[in-house]
């Protein structure tokens, strides 16, 4: 039975700070402004879990596709950032369902 306690403590431990930091890069994400440059966006949200570049046909350039963690617990595919990488400028921001930054 202890052990049972045990574990339950450490899992709610472990969510509740996810938790707080899911919030934090959500509130971060919303100071994202258009023209922001890739360093600005790391300085505001940390280190990136995934960066790819790509060539948008629709638009000719070369886009770096960065995405944040936001929550853990549900399906989401994070907190998605696209800079123009000739221009080292963000030209779209995805915080949420909510809050999308063209």
């Amino acid at each position: 039975m202890k052990n049972y306690i045990i574990i339950f403590l450490l899992i709610s431990i472990f969510y509740s700070c996810a938790s707080k930091q899911d919030i934090i890069n959500l509130e971060n994400c919303k100071k994202i402004k258009i023209g922001m440059t890739e360093n600005e966006i790391i300085n505001i949200m940390g280190k990136p879990l995934s960066s790819k570049k790509y060539y948008d046909d629709s638009d000719k350039d070369t886009l770096k596709h960065l995405i944040f963690k936001y929550d853990l617990l549900a399906a989401s595919t994070g907190i998605e950032v696209y800079i123009n990488v000739k221009f080292d400028s963000v030209v779209t921001v995805y915080c949420d369902e909510e809050t999308v930054k063209y």
